[in-house]
């Protein structure tokens, strides 16, 4: 933009209003699908008993606008500073190639993946089905187990993430 003639000003105001006519449409969307959501939500889980506003407050919707200013403003500052502090002439100097990588599948080696699969499948398992038996038998001991195991493999998962194994 700073190369057909913006001055930094214009450029500036050209990301903030870009960053902020994409927050009002889904503001407003937002809000038409939540008054239905509310009513449909309030209807099946009160079965009408309950005085439920099945509109949005005031407070809710001044905090939803002011976030969803916010957060893309905040955004935005990232590539503010980078164009303002880029020259003209730094994007007419760099030339970026694309990079190509043909994967052949005959070569491919498929254990990890089948590594991974199993892991996750068992995790699943664990979780969706162990767990919830463990909790309505009142087996304390597996339920424990099962919950060290979760840890566990948390910090191990979380150590391969912080070495980028």
């Amino acid at each position: 933009m700073r190369m057909i003639g913006l001055s930094q000003e214009k450029l500036v105001h050209s990301i903030l209003m870009q960053s902020v006519l994409f927050v009002a449409p889904s503001c407003i969307i937002g809000f038409a699908a939540s008054i239905p959501a509310l009513i449909l939500i309030g209807n099946l889980i009160f079965d009408g008993d309950a005085e439920i506003s099945q509109f949005p407050s005031w407070q809710a919707i001044g905090q939803t606008i002011v976030i969803g200013l916010l957060i893309p403003i905040l955004s935005s500052l990232g590539p503010i500073l980078k164009t303002l502090g880029n020259g003209v002439d730094i994007n007419l100097r760099s030339v970026k190639q694309p990079a190509i990588e043909i994967i052949r599948t005959s070569r491919v080696d498929m254990t990890s993946y089948i590594t991974f699969g199993a892991i996750t499948f068992t995790f699943g398992l664990v979780v969706y089905y162990f767990m919830p038996y463990a909790m309505l038998s009142f087996n304390l001991g597996l339920m424990l187990r099962i919950f060290l195991a979760l840890l566990i493999g948390l910090l191990v998962g979380m150590s391969m993430l912080a070495l980028n194994l």
